[in-house]
Order: structure tokens, then C-alpha cells, then sequence
């Protein structure tokens, strides 16, 4: 038996300074007291080492806090110990005692000690949040924060109420399903590691506007007033505009559908006993009824009606035709073709300001090329399904991205399908979009009007 295992009671259950391992063997020589060293250190852990001692049989060691309570200790053949469950960011006295047999010629060395100190814990940087038109929805961008293992989110609206939470790894998520209105984001940077904590709570207020579909241009006749030439107007909360009615630019008849009854609402107009006012130019506004049967919506982006009864008058208040009032009425044609060519642009979403031309031919077979997408001597290729899924024809890609080359010196990184980034296209010889998703510039949508027919 040796000197430590007499002792452990003593060592271990009390505070006292006084080394619990001196025994009364005067005149004995002491064997060397062990080097102390720290070789590991975490927020929460640290491991220690010490020389092996000639004549030493044992180590006993005790780890102590900066109030001198007790933390851990034991008795040891092995030269190292490691503590864990520890606190961050606080100061530690190890102590060791090297012990010898109980009939050695040598009594143990004197108690060693060593402070160390854990690693404090890290706080992420909290991301720096901005907010931009994405592909359906809004999109919440920030840098990357170093070290996060993913953001955490949750949008409320105007009112304080939760609307959606989530998390995601990506620096960004696209927030789809919005109403229009004014909208906060609460992002948080989430670390995985112990040596970090999850950011402060980042804050951003923005608001969710209804982005544009398509637009058609097309025939508004009047009952009392004749015909103009006009544009409808698509949005993605479901309603629609139909812009210079009349032929003057800054007035819009904005309206809403049912969808079963399939009757429209105006939205920007005053109501008053069923009927709503609203001017459509400079010199005449409308007192219209839309309700029971007096008003109807059919069509997409092909073709399309809508009509609505309604008195005109002018800015005078004298009425225009007959005084039974009439049916105002916007139609827009169907415009098809298997091979067509319409001119549109490109914008990318990390550089909105600096928009470039474009060709775009319908080959025919649900084939398309953008002709000199990005510089002249590059073509965009690619095709469409029937289910609208867009594969682009490229020399470059792997299991994640399609690479294609707009410049000798210039490459998009464009993601396939199941990532999150889906190419999306929608239209047709009346006008359209396609929308890619870069890893460096984000979205690039390229747009288009109304085209010409070509030859096969």
C-alpha cells in the first residue's frame, strides 16, 4: 500500500492549504516535485501533464476554482489528467503531489501546482440583413457570418404577429407567401461549436410590394368614348392593373378577380351605394357597378377580356353617352407561334442598375436560345418541358451546377433543379421571363416583350 491511498480522505474532503500528504518521515529525502504543464485548453475542458517522477508509485492531483472549492480529483498512475464540465473564461489551480510506497527510502515531493485558464466562449457576429425582389417573394440576404452553422429567422408583420420561422445555412432565404404589407425579420447566427455563441438577434423591417407576372398590350373600348390602345398588367398577390385606359399615362383602372364568381372589384376608386368613382384620364372618370353579373374577368397571359358596366363623365360632371350607361371593355389577343424572336433584357439581382440587351428565338420543340446573353459569341441555350422545368444545353456542369460562359473571362455558376434555385420560365411569343440563380450574382432574369413570328 502507499502513501496515497492513506491520505485520499484527507486530501480530498477538506479546503486546507496545508498539504495533506506530509507524514512524519523526517530525514527521509524527497523525491522531485513533477513539472506541471497545460496542453489542452477549451471553453470547457482542460487536460494537464507532468514529467514521471523516479520512486514515484502514484500521483495524486485536485483541481480547484478561483474560490478554492473542490472541482475534481483522484489518484493516478498516468501522467496527465483532464477535467471537463468546466466554466469559460475561468482561472483553475491544479494541484499534484507525487507519492512513493510506504516503505520507500524517500518520502514524496512537495505539492506542484499550476493555474490555467479555460477559453472564453465566442459570441458570432450578428448578420447584416438586406432585403431585395426574389423569384416569387421577398428575398433576405446578409454576409456569411464565420463559424455559424446555420441562421435561424422568424417574420412578423406589422401588427407583431408571426407569420414564419425557419432555419436555413444558406446566408439568404426567399420569402414567399407574403401579403403585401410591412414586414420585420429577426435573424440569428447559430453556432454548433462550444467555443461560440449563437449572434445577436439582427433586425430588419421591410416591406413585401406585389412584383409584376406578365403584361399585354391590348384594345380598352369605351362605351361613350371610343377605342385606346392600353396595357394589362399581372401582379403576383392576384391582381391586375390595366394602365392608360383611356390613352394618358398616370391613370390605371385597378382591380381584383372572384375567383368563382370571376366578377371584379376596383381598388382604387371611391365607393358609395354599391358604385365606385374613379378617373381614367385628365378629362373623364368612371361611376361604375361591378357587382351581380355587371362585371367579368377571363384569360392569362395569351388572351383575355375583362368588361364592367359604368356611367363616364366628364371633368365637368356632364355625363358622356347614352344615360343608361354601357359596358366598358379591355381585350387582349392570343399571339402564338412555334418560332418567334422578341427582344427583352437581362438584370442581375447583385447589380439591378446595370441592365443589358438581349435576343431571345424560339427554336420550335420548346427550344430557346438567348442569342449574345452576356457578350457577343455566347448563347444562352436551353429547353423547357412540359411541366416548365428549364435544362440548359452546356458543355460544363456537374451533379449541382450548370457552368456557362458569357465572356472569355466571365462564368455563371447557374443551379440545377432540387437546391432550392430552381430556374423558373414562364411565357410565350406575347412575352415571358426566365429566371437562373448564380452563386455569385444571385438572380439573373432576362425578360421579354411581345415578339415576332419567324420562320421555321
Amino acid at each position: 500500500m502507499v502513501a496515497a491511498l492513506l491520505a485520499l480522505p484527507i486530501a480530498f474532503t477538506g479546503c486546507s492549504q496545508d498539504d495533506p500528504f506530509e507524514f512524519d518521515d523526517k530525514g527521509k529525502e524527497s523525491i522531485d516535485t513533477p513539472s506541471l504543464v497545460q496542453s489542452a485548453i477549451t471553453v470547457s475542458q482542460l487536460t494537464f501533464e507532468w514529467n514521471e517522477v523516479e520512486g514515484a508509485v502514484q500521483y495524486a492531483y485536485e483541481l480547484r476554482d478561483p474560490q478554492e472549492e473542490l472541482v475534481s480529483g483522484n489518484v493516478t498512475t498516468s501522467t496527465t489528467a483532464t477535467f471537463t464540465g468546466l466554466k469559460d473564461n475561468t482561472i483553475y489551480t491544479l494541484n499534484v503531489w507525487a507519492l512513493t510506497a510506504l516503505n520507500s527510502e524517500k518520502k514524496g515531493a512537495p505539492v506542484a501546482s499550476l493555474k490555467a485558464k479555460t477559453d472564453e466562449i465566442i459570441q458570432l457576429s450578428a448578420p447584416q440583413l438586406a432585403s431585395g425582389k426574389g423569384n416569387g417573394g421577398v428575398l433576405i440576404s446578409w454576409t456569411a457570418i464565420e463559424h455559424a452553422a446555420s441562421y435561424s429567422y422568424v417574420v412578423y408583420d406589422d401588427q407583431g404577429k408571426k407569420k414564419k420561422e425557419g432555419s436555413v445555412t444558406e446566408s439568404q432565404v426567399l420569402l414567399g407567401g407574403l401579403a403585401i404589407g410591412t414586414y420585420t425579420i429577426e435573424v440569428t447566427a447559430v453556432s454548433d461549436q462550444e467555443a461560440y455563441s449563437n449572434s445577436e438577434v439582427a433586425t430588419l423591417t421591410f416591406n413585401r410590394e406585389r412584383l409584376e407576372l406578365w403584361r399585354r398590350t391590348g384594345t380598352y373600348e369605351s362605351a361613350s368614348n371610343g377605342k385606346f390602345t392600353a396595357d394589362i398588367v399581372s401582379y403576383d398577390d392576384g391582381s391586375y392593373a390595366i394602365e392608360a385606359p383611356y390613352g394618358e399615362a398616370g391613370y390605371a383602372i385597378n382591380f381584383s378577380v372572384d375567383p368563382e364568381s370571376s366578377e371584379i372589384t376596383i381598388q382604387n376608386g371611391d365607393y358609395a351605394d354599391g358604385y365606385v368613382s374613379f378617373n381614367v384620364s385628365s378629362n373623364y372618370w368612371l361611376y361604375s357597378y361591378t357587382a351581380g353579373g355587371y362585371s367579368s374577368f377571363s384569360g392569362d397571359r395569351s388572351s383575355g377580356e375583362v368588361w364592367f358596366f359604368t356611367f363616364c363623365y366628364d371633368i365637368s360632371g356632364t355625363m358622356q353617352g347614352s344615360g343608361s350607361g354601357g359596358h366598358d371593355a379591355f381585350y387582349w389577343e392570343q399571339m402564338s407561334a412555334e418560332t418567334w424572336s422578341a427582344a427583352g433584357s437581362f438584370v442581375m439581382e447583385n447589380d439591378p442598375d446595370k441592365p443589358w440587351e438581349a435576343t431571345i428565338y424560339a427554336n420550335g420543340n420548346n427550344s430557346y436560345t438567348i442569342k449574345d446573353w452576356y457578350s457577343e459569341g455566347f448563347d444562352l441555350n436551353f429547353t423547357v418541358d412540359s411541366e416548365g422545368k428549364v435544362t440548359l444545353i452546356t458543355d460544363e456542369s456537374d451533379d449541382s451546377y450548370w457552368y456557362l460562359p458569357g465572356s472569355d473571362e466571365y462564368w455563371a455558376y447557374i443551379y440545377k433543379p432540387g437546391l432550392g434555385y430552381d430556374a423558373v420560365f414562364t411565357g410565350d411569343m406575347s412575352g415571358g421571363s426566365i429566371k437562373l440563380y448564380d452563386y455569385y450574382d444571385g438572380w439573373i432574369t432576362y425578360t421579354w416583350g411581345a415578339g415576332t413570328a419567324t420562320a421555321p
